[in-house]
């Protein structure tokens, strides 16, 4: 939790590094999932690369790996057991779904909030999704949460890179 109040600090204050270069989305998932597979602190889950498209972004590397880590450890610990993260990466957006309790509009809005998490009995510290918030906002992206609206209950985080 100390690493992630250094971090939030370092990006409202925008220390975070400004050395931006092209990076391919695509690798960086491949990385980051191979990397979390590894770690047993994190619930197991198929996760699969679905529609992918080649996707290019100019960001820096260390906060692009820090969203995209992020993102992909809520919905591993938040999923339903033995269910699949699905990540669709187009041209310029990412989407990464998992399958989980559905929430209203109010509680998803407040999962960007400092220590607000979904479901208290998982362990973390509700800094995550606001140090992706702060990521996308530095470099211009958007973030958004939203329910799925496909026939299974869940939850979609979305980037666009545009």
């Amino acid at each position: 939790m100390v690493q992630q109040l250094l971090l939030l600090s370092r990006l409202d204050t925008h220390q975070q590094e400004t050395n931006k270069s092209r990076l391919s989305l695509n690798t960086l998932c491949e990385e980051i999932i191979q990397e979390m597979a590894q770690n047993p602190a994190i619930p197991r889950h198929n996760i699969k690369q679905y529609k992918t498209k080649r996707c290019e972004i100019l960001a820096n590397e260390a906060s692009l790996r820090i969203l995209l880590r992020n993102l992909l450890d809520n919905a591993c610990r938040y999923a339903l057991e033995g269910t699949e993260i699905v990540i669709n990466i187009e041209t310029n957006k990412l989407m990464i779904k998992n399958q989980c309790k559905a929430l209203n509009e109010n509680e998803l809005s407040q999962l960007f909030d400092r220590f607000k998490r979904g479901n208290t009995h998982h362990q973390g510290s509700g800094l995550g999704l606001s140090i992706c918030q702060q990521i996308c906002q530095l470099h211009g992206f958007t973030l958004s949460l939203t329910n799925l609206q496909d026939s299974v209950e869940g939850v979609c985080a979305e980037v666009s890179f545009l």
